[in-house]
């Protein structure tokens, strides 16, 4: 049954995304840009190569810049809503991504239950509601597409695309270097990987000139790198049980929980012999990567289960939970498991999604954005710093 009338599948995932995009679009009304927002709006306005690749802290920041000012040619500075449709189309493209890319593995009805674990994440609702948040949606859409040029065999338009998908989630946030480790494992546990190493190795280059440039005054801005070291793995174990959590709709202390009994599960596959399949391997690197990295960069600010780096780190925890349950035989069992699952998860996930944007009304933003804000509203142009 579970592979019956795959186009239903298909149906209940697009009323499951309409149904998420309208209380999203609903919790976007009165709210107030965010302080890195005005940034972009304030002191992004010229269109030279500076306005475009300057970092904004350690990121690549190219394509979430784009987004802002076709937006800002296109509506001015307002309504705000209008520069949260891009993100909630962002967000439903990964959900849309993680489903196809479940599907081939799991079928079109099991498939459902991952895509709907990150469709209704309301633990990341930063990543759902603060439009600046584009910049990890993206990184994550363009490295999921990647993954998905990936499977199936080698061909030069699934190379190039690859290509190019990792090239544009580089361009969108720092969470493009966690998808090299990905696309570079891709590569390297495939056949005649010597013939395939450009599809990483042509977006890195260009990334490593952008770094030579303008990488350096990103990380002025950030902690203190050298110092954060000695505090990485407790930020790592942190950030896994915090995602652990988040997508089980429970709290940290859950997610600790969930955290050993995730690791002990993977010792305990790789101990009795297993091997792990290449894209297990691909997707378990990059997020120790993502979660060493942001240790290096934020450890110092004690806050591994931020809102916004629950996001990506779901996703790659959810496609490894797929490729797990591959070899499985699925059955009614298994789907009521799942739906109750599912259900549960979405209903802890509920609360943070509520209670966010009733913080974020209250405004985050300083009295000197708000003066430009109001320059710019009334078509002044403000004093432009940096």
């Amino acid at each position: 049954w579970a592979r019956a009338r795959p186009w239903l599948a298909w149906a209940a995932l697009v009323i499951l995304m309409l149904a998420d995009a309208g209380v999203l679009l609903r919790f976007q009304w009165n709210l107030t840009f965010f302080v890195d927002e005005w940034q972009l709006l304030v002191e992004r306005r010229r269109w030279d190569l500076d306005a475009f690749l300057r970092p904004l802290y350690e990121h690549l920041f190219l394509v979430p810049v784009a987004v802002f000012k076709v937006l800002m040619l296109a509506v001015g500075i307002g309504p705000r809503w209008v520069y949260g449709l891009p993100l909630i189309a962002m967000h439903l493209t990964c959900v849309a991504l993680v489903y196809v890319l479940a599907r081939s593995r799991l079928g079109p009805w099991f498939a459902l239950a991952p895509a709907a674990l990150i469709l209704f994440l309301g633990s990341s609702v930063d990543n759902m509601l603060l439009p600046i948040q584009i910049s990890f949606l993206a990184s994550t859409a363009a490295g999921l597409g990647m993954l998905l040029a990936f499977d199936g065999s080698s061909t030069r338009r699934r190379d190039g695309t690859a290509c190019i998908l990792l090239g544009l989630s580089l361009a969108s946030s720092s969470l493009g270097l966690s998808f090299v480790v990905a696309a570079l494992a891709e590569v390297l546990t495939r056949p005649r990987w010597t013939r395939r190493l450009w599809i990483v190795l042509v977006p890195v280059l260009v990334y490593a000139a952008w770094f030579v440039v303008y990488g350096p005054t990103g990380l002025q801005q950030g902690g203190d790198l050298r110092g954060n070291v000695p505090f990485v793995p407790a930020h790592m174990a942190a950030a896994a049980a915090a995602v652990l959590g988040a997508l089980a709709g429970l709290d940290l202390a859950w997610g600790r929980v969930l955290a050993v009994a995730g690791a002990l599960f993977v010792l305990g596959r790789v101990l009795s012999g297993e091997r792990l399949s290449p894209r297990v391997i691909s997707l378990g690197l990059a997020v120790l990567v993502f979660w060493s990295v942001g240790g290096l960069a934020r450890a110092h600010q004690h806050d591994p289960d931020a809102s916004r780096y629950l996001y990506p780190a779901a996703v790659y925890i959810v496609l490894i939970g797929v490729e797990f349950l591959r070899p499985v035989r699925l059955g009614t069992r298994w789907a009521a498991v799942l739906a109750v699952g599912v259900a549960f998860a979405a209903i802890g996930n509920a609360n943070s999604l509520r209670e966010r944007p009733t913080r974020l009304r209250r405004g985050r933003r300083p009295r000197t954005w708000h003066k430009r804000g109001r320059l710019l509203r009334d078509g002044r142009r403000p004093r432009l710093t940096g």
